[in-house]
């Protein structure tokens, strides 16, 4: 495998200035021995202004901007209440270590696309303020369980953290959908800015009349409808837009237009097609009408040669406007919502991306786990086979010896057995050996003799008379 995570989407807690105040966030190390690559990433989820639910930001600190010879990790010295232990524990005993990293520049930051800075909810600013800080530091320690290290993975660790110089980062786009924006900690809008003037998420282009709040006895919309990404839609297009003279070369001047207010909350952050439509409508038909009316006033009242009665007369009037802004509108609407239909779809298409990514990059973790799952298995089964044949021969060799000992007990038993008996049986037959040794010293005595009686007579004979 090219790209493997040393430590894989893992609590941690992180600080840069105050470690009594550290916030949570999943830790993710990838790591390439191939490539030689390597990337701390920091997972973050903060709500912003503009979108309804938790967005992420990724804080990625690649190894080639770690400056070598400054990162380091020990043993958790910092205060960590229960909670925050429970936190990032692994098992019931935890080895909290904290990883110090001091960087060469501030951090890149992945953030949702946006056409301006990001500002919190109100409620939720200290924590994008502690992300920001994050973001800015040039130090900060991340502490996490040391038990989520895999010992296959101490080694890649170590180098790392001593030798950071040897590696460079990995790509964003190994690791990362194309959803995202890649920016830095200059994207988040400090807390006093925030305070003062919240951003929108989209761009108003005129001044827009806040919508009155829906009485009790109206119905609610439904939270469940579905909503549209609305499109940004320049200043300048819609100042040159002109409904009843057409085209933007059409106009002799051009329009000014007058900066907007900021958009007051609403429990629906993005909005959908009705209010897209209406905002454009009421954005943009006060400009027109200030602008066309005085030259349209003499063709609208002119007096018909027939009488007619005055309300026939006002709906004529407002018939041919209506009809006139209709007839000019169409094209501009139909275009801002085919814009917001392939809007829709690429957001879709880069979310599949996005999720396609993530679950490749799941699938693979997983393989690898099963690996490292795997490999401890048979190591624990080879640890359980030589533990079980050394007892086997422990139990063998305490049978073999306890036989040998009974063997020798029996071969000594025998060897006395024997050894009586024949003693026995010497006793029994010693008389009758006894007579037959007398007899044979007997036969020998007498032979002897016998010979030396022959040997005296014939020397007796051989003598001289």
């Amino acid at each position: 495998m090219a790209y493997r995570s040393l430590l894989r989407n893992i609590p941690a807690l992180v600080y840069s200035s105050n470690p009594a105040a550290p916030s949570s966030c999943r830790l993710i190390i990838k790591y390439s021995e191939t490539h030689k690559q390597a990337s701390i990433i920091l997972y973050f989820l903060a709500h912003i202004h503009g979108f309804e639910a938790e967005q992420s930001f990724v804080l990625t600190y690649d190894a080639n901007n770690l400056v070598p010879g400054t990162s380091f990790l020990r043993p958790t010295t910092e205060h960590l209440s229960r909670a925050q232990r429970s936190q990032i524990a692994r098992n019931d005993t935890p080895s909290c270590n904290t990883l110090h990293l001091t960087l060469r520049q501030p951090c890149t930051v992945s953030c949702p696309p946006s056409t301006s800075g990001i500002a919190p909810k109100p409620g939720h600013e200290l924590h994008l303020h502690q992300l920001r800080e994050h973001a800015r530091a040039l130090e900060i320690c991340i502490v996490f369980d040391h038990n989520y290290l895999h010992v296959d993975c101490y080694a890649a660790f170590h180098r790392l953290v001593s030798r950071p110089e040897n590696l460079v980062g990995i790509p964003v786009d190994k690791y990362q959908g194309t959803s995202s924006r890649q920016a830095d900690w200059t994207i988040f809008i400090p807390i006093e800015d925030a305070a003062r003037e919240a951003p929108p998420l989209y761009t108003d282009v005129g001044a827009k009349r806040h919508r009155q709040a829906p009485s009790s006895s109206s119905p609610e919309r439904s939270p469940t409808k579905r909503r549209f990404i609305t499109p940004r839609i320049e200043a300048a297009d819609a100042a040159s837009w002109n409904p009843l003279l057409g085209s933007p070369t059409e106009k002799a001047t051009t329009t000014t237009v007058s900066p907007s207010p900021p958009r007051p909350s609403s429990p629906y952050n993005a909005p959908d097609l009705h209010d897209v439509v209406g905002n454009a409508v009421e954005t943009m038909v006060p400009q027109v009408l200030r602008k066309i009316l005085p030259n349209m006033l003499s063709d609208l009242f002119t007096i018909p040669t027939s009488p007619k009665p005055d309300n026939e007369a006002a709906n004529s009037i407002g018939a041919r406007i209506t009809a006139r802004l209709a007839a000019d509108a169409e094209p501009f609407l139909t275009k801002m919502v085919k814009k917001i239909e392939q809007d829709n779809i690429d957001h879709d298409l880069d979310l599949r991306r996005y999720t396609d990514a993530q679950l490749f990059e799941e699938i693979e973790d997983h393989k690898l786990d099963l690996n490292s799952a795997k490999e401890e298995a048979l190591a624990e089964i080879r640890l359980e086979c030589e533990k079980l044949t050394q007892e086997l021969v422990d139990v063998a060799n305490a049978k073999v010896k306890k036989l040998s000992e009974d063997v020798q007990g029996l071969v000594n038993e025998t060897f006395v057995d024997v050894y009586d008996k024949l003693n026995e049986l010497v006793e029994k037959k010693k008389p009758s050996l006894q007579k037959h040794v007398r007899k044979i010293l007997k036969q020998e005595k007498e032979r002897f003799a016998a010979e030396n009686y022959n040997s005296r007579g014939r020397r007796a004979v051989s003598l001289p008379l």
